[in-house]
């Protein structure tokens, strides 16, 4: 192969894979298909029988009810939610 034809596939790809990354950092939040620990706090009501990830520390387990929880979520708001 030519060195000239190397440089431009090189270039192409690079460029490609440029536009790629930017792609992904552009659309990640909307492309996201879980709400967020502040969504879930300020619009509880919203997201009642959906599904959530959770990634926490678990604060506090409501012994008498067994599936109720208090999750603290990284951007530290308490999260109180219950499973089925």
């Amino acid at each position: 192969m030519d060195r000239r034809v190397r440089l431009l596939s090189a270039t192409v790809l690079l460029a490609a894979t440029l536009g790629l990354c930017v792609h992904y950092g552009a659309t990640y939040e909307t492309g996201w298909p879980y709400s967020t620990g502040e969504q879930l706090t300020t619009d509880y009501a919203n997201h009642v029988g959906g599904v959530a990830l959770l990634a926490g520390l678990l604060a506090f387990l409501f012994a008498e009810r067994r599936r109720a929880f208090t999750v603290l979520a990284a951007g530290g708001s308490h999260i109180s939610c219950s499973t089925r």
